[in-house]
């Protein structure tokens, strides 16, 4: 990360709503519509794969794909017959974004935390004692209601949740455009000065690419590289399910483990020790630059080097050496670096916000700062008050809620300052995971760094109780929406759409995405039972134990006061130094091999970044060593067909076969976050 002056170039868009048909609309309308029924079952009742925590979502790239497949037959009905690229672009993004807020991080998150301590509350965990606290608005309250939910009924009591869905769409829509205003204050910095390379963005395009020469399909699909990566990809898939459905048949499995090598102590420290077969990840790891691949693998191993230097020593700490908490520190130190290298501009656009009215012109001196925001997804002073009001908005909304000001405002900071990281790492690398920040952090190390007990003197089991009911902010992946419209401007600019006109189109999928998640989860638990989804046996899915265990915590928390951990604590400052020094050397030293990006995502995801950032370093380093720059552009679309390979064949054909229910399905469950 280095500070870049580079001018901007823009151009200016001849067609602003570009894409942007009554056809187009509908169309992706439909397909979400579609999507939204595939995701309920393959995510919430079979669950067999997730469809949703891809990046890019597995059924706008089935969508993209399918158009960009069909359009030269199209066209060859009739000029008018056929999609264009930025058509396609716009039915991409009313699916993604749409099927976005129902993924197993955002919706499905969200309702344990307000359903879960009262239909789970018994008299031996304590659950009445902190319930009490969660304000009634938050969610319908009648026993009998919740006992469908989880249990299953005859008929879904919409009415009941009707003003449930609306209250909790404004406040997650609220949100959604606070993240919008954020990428509008940065993305001059990072799209037209640093010149970001948006990975995830370019495979889109790729794959969205138009016909040209007469041809039936693009470049991209006549590319045979593009095939070759496609059939390696889909071979590995192909025979881990054929091994569910046969389990004598050979397969590669989702990784090995070098763990099992190491048996007795000290060495059995180091243990797990994975190398995970990402084909997404060893895709887009092809377009990252060495120094980021390089840190990946170099801090996992570091990680297990303290693991092991601590088992020589005899400390017996449980979770060291905290790699998700030195994440959270370098999180924190990014998040300072990058307003500091965006300093320049985000001080001009702020300049311009304070000037309204006569406190405006007191305040700034400076008339002479004109900017042109013509093109911005927002005009600078809507998005800079936008940011600040969107930011109060929340805070305000958990304040009434009951938790005390001063928390509301550094749990929110945390979640907005972790979401900005994540977009920055998304624009620049396109490391396609969506858990890749320091989830369930947010809310975590607060209470690490303060104890529980300062909660509850400074604000009452009331702030505790709500900095619980709203983990699903930090336990979700709510961080990941930002990246995904900063990454939607970029395909704007790529077709002549104006950023306007886009904004507009991620707020209407944003408000018809959350809808459609509420409705399809109400759907599902009603006629199903929470209880028996998503893996539930009994007791509810991975979601539901998650939000019951936050109880079970909160209710030890008010019972037993947690001191502050110094060594969570520790490790968190750990991180922030040492991501604060990478950060200078990046600056300070040419070419400085080691990237604080890198560290940062390592520490998030350690088992499974480690394994595909090895391999795409050593794959790159002699592909440079023997082709240079221009063998390794060639070889770009056999790893972007490895991606596709991997999407259509364990995301959209398994998908779907998994609609059958069958049992051979649930031996082999693909997760793509």
């Amino acid at each position: 990360m280095q500070e870049t002056t580079r001018p901007s170039n823009e151009p200016q868009p001849s067609t602003p709503a570009r894409g942007v048909t009554l056809r187009s609309v509908l169309v992706g309308l439909l397909l979400l519509f579609l999507s939204l029924l595939w995701l309920e079952r393959a995510g919430l009742i079979t669950l067999t794969v997730q469809i949703d925590e891809s990046v890019p979502p597995i059924p706008a790239v089935a969508a993209v794909m399918l158009l960009g497949l069909l359009n030269p037959l199209l066209f060859k009905l009739g000029r008018r017959v056929g999609f264009s690229q930025s058509e396609i672009l716009v039915i991409f993004t009313i699916v993604g974004v749409g099927i976005f807020m129902s993924a197993v991080g955002v919706v499905r998150m969200f309702f344990p935390c307000i359903t879960a301590p009262f239909y789970f509350a018994t008299p031996e965990n304590n659950f009445d004692t902190v319930n009490r606290f969660i304000p009634r608005w938050f969610g319908p309250r009648d026993a009998e209601l919740l006992r469908g939910f989880y249990e299953g009924a005859e008929s879904i009591p919409w009415a009941a949740w009707l003003p449930t869905v609306l209250r909790w769409t404004f406040f997650f829509t609220v949100l959604f455009f606070t993240f919008t205003c954020i990428c509008t204050l940065f993305r001059r910095q990072w799209t037209d000065r640093e010149r970001l390379t948006f990975p995830v963005a370019q495979l889109v395009l790729d794959i969205a690419e138009p016909a040209k020469d007469n041809s039936w399909v693009s470049a991209f699909f006549r590319n045979p590289l593009t095939w070759i990566g496609f059939g390696l990809s889909m071979f590995y898939n192909l025979l881990n399910i054929l091994q569910a459905i046969n389990p004598s048949i050979p397969a590669p499995g989702k990784h090995f483990d070098l763990g099992m090598l190491f048996t007795e102590r000290p060495l059995s420290a180091l243990r797990p020790f994975q190398i995970w077969y990402r084909p997404e990840l060893i895709g887009l790891g092809y377009l990252m630059s060495m120094e980021v691949l390089l840190s990946g693998w170099v801090f996992y191993l570091l990680f297990k080097l303290e693991m092991l230097i601590a088992a020589v020593m005899g400390f017996e700490i449980a979770g060291l050496p905290f790699p998700q908490e030195q994440a959270t520190g370098a999180y924190i130190a990014l998040f300072f670096a990058l307003l500091y290298f965006a300093r320049q501009p985000l001080l001009q656009i702020f300049r311009r916000a304070l000037e309204v009215g006569w406190l405006g012109r007191w305040v700034v001196k400076d008339s002479s700062n004109h900017l042109n925001d013509q093109n911005e997804p927002l005009p600078y002073r809507l998005a800079a008050w936008g940011a600040l009001g969107g930011f109060a908005f929340i805070v305000g909304w958990c304040i009434i809620a009951g938790m005390a000001w001063w928390t509301a405002m550094l749990y929110i900071g945390l979640v907005l300052a972790f979401a900005t990281v994540y977009t920055r790492i998304r624009a620049e690398t396109g490391a396609p995971y969506v858990w890749l920040f320091p989830y369930y952090q947010a809310k975590k190390m607060p209470i690490y760094v303060f104890g529980s007990q300062f909660f509850i003197d400074h604000g009452g089991v009331a702030n505790l109780t709500m900095l619980s009911t709203m983990m699903f902010l930090s336990r979700g992946f709510f961080p990941s929406v930002s990246a995904t419209q900063m990454e939607s401007f970029k395909l704007a600019d790529a077709v002549g759409m104006s950023r306007r006109w886009m904004t507009g189109l991620l707020l209407f999928a944003c408000v018809v995405g959350f809808i459609g998640a509420f409705g399809i989860h109400l759907h599902a638990y009603y006629t199903y039972g929470a209880n028996v989804l998503e893996g539930g046996t009994t007791s509810g899915g991975y979601r539901t134990q998650l939000a019951v265990n936050e109880f079970t915590e909160l209710t030890r928390f008010v019972k037993t006061p947690q001191a502050p951990d110094y060594w969570r604590v520790t490790a968190m400052g750990v991180g922030f130094l040492l991501t604060t020094v990478l950060t200078i050397a990046r600056v300070v030293l040419l070419r400085f091999p080691l990237h604080p990006l890198g560290f940062a995502m390592v520490g998030c995801y350690p088992e499974s970044i480690f394994g595909p950032f090895l391999i795409v370093w050593i794959v790159k380093t002699v592909i440079l060593k023997l082709g240079g720059m221009r063998l390794y552009k060639k070889l770009i679309p056999l790893f972007m067909g490895i991606i596709l390979g991997h999407f259509i064949t364990a995301g959209l054909i398994y998908g779907l076969l998994s609609l059958s229910e069958a049992e051979i399905f649930r031996r082999y469950g693909v997760w793509f976050g």
